[in-house]
């Protein structure tokens, strides 16, 4: 059982566990982050709404439209650290001896979902399509609680970067913030934004 719930906790959380000896702690990382927001999330409930389908129907939808994506990101290596509403946030590992794979990594994920994601018409005939903003730098993991219960957030000027950075963004397209624009080996059909 354990391995199984394992398998729905973030990696970051996981190795982070291992050195957390007293709550709260602060880990300190640098790496690539990635923020996905869903385009037309909106419109899909509205127009669950409008039918009266209930939660149960879209449930199933969404989930099988994040099905393809996290199938994407786990492909690639990426670790996803949180689902907030129609956004997905994702880390690469960007240790000095990984960092350039994993940009590619992230931006070779990036275009897939979008390849694969972009005007995705559901069941009731709502397009969805993503936007994504990629950051490097910075941030932080916070975990607070105590023995039985124990929450994590992440926090850091990657993740301001990357929210920012997807307020520029539009269905469709791949942005990237300077930094993570410096250390892009491929940059034909990417935006930078800083």
């Amino acid at each position: 059982m354990a391995k199984e719930l394992m398998a729905h906790v973030p990696d970051l959380v996981l190795h982070a566990s291992k050195k957390v000896k007293h709550l709260p702690m602060v880990q300190h990382l640098k790496e690539y982050l990635w923020f996905l927001d869903i385009s037309g999330f909106t419109a899909l409930c509205e127009e669950f709404n409008r039918r009266n389908l209930g939660v149960d129907a879209f449930t199933k939808t969404l989930n099988d439209y994040l099905g393809h994506i996290e199938d994407a990101v786990l492909k690639l290596d990426g670790d996803i650290v949180e689902f907030a509403g129609d956004a997905v946030l994702v880390v690469w590992q960007a240790t000095e001896e990984v960092a350039k794979e994993a940009i590619v990594k992230a931006v070779k994920c990036a275009r897939q979902i979008q390849k694969q994601c972009h005007n995705w018409k559901t069941d009731i005939g709502v397009l969805l399509g993503v936007k994504v903003a990629l950051a490097y730098g910075p941030i932080s993991v916070s975990f607070v609680g105590n023995n039985a219960l124990q929450h994590f957030s992440t926090s850091g000027q990657a993740v301001a970067d990357a929210n920012n950075t997807e307020k520029l963004c539009e269905k469709g397209s791949i942005v990237l913030h300077s930094e993570a624009w410096k250390l892009c080996p491929e940059k034909k059909g990417y935006l930078l934004k800083s």
